[in-house]
């Protein structure tokens, strides 16, 4: 599935990664994933998969729960770990997964 491709996305802190990687990101997703991501005072920020479950595939969509541990260090402060459980959902293209939509649980 394209979870991988999200995460890797995210670690790259690249925006334009982000969005080829989501492209069904709405505007305010982008907004907040860009001011993190963007962060100056953000030294150093890691995503990681975890606990992923088997993805329920149908014809023309699919959808994956998992959990993304992120660990975010800003200039002067401790190592903050948050972990957020999402809902993932894809639909083909070009003979790949896209995320099309992510479902915070």
């Amino acid at each position: 599935m394209g979870v991988a491709a999200f995460v890797a996305a995210l670690n790259s802190r690249d925006m334009t990664r982000l969005k080829q990687a989501y492209p069904g990101m709405s505007p305010a997703e982008e907004s907040d994933w860009s001011k993190l991501l963007n962060e100056k005072s953000l030294t150093k920020f890691e995503a990681v998969l975890a606990d992923t479950q088997p993805p329920t595939v149908e014809a023309t969509s699919a959808e994956e729960l998992f959990q993304l541990r992120m660990s975010l260090t800003y200039a002067g402060l401790p190592t903050e770990t948050q972990r957020i459980r999402y809902q993932g959902v894809f639909r083909p293209d070009s003979g790949t997964w896209k995320l099309m939509r992510l479902i915070q649980r």
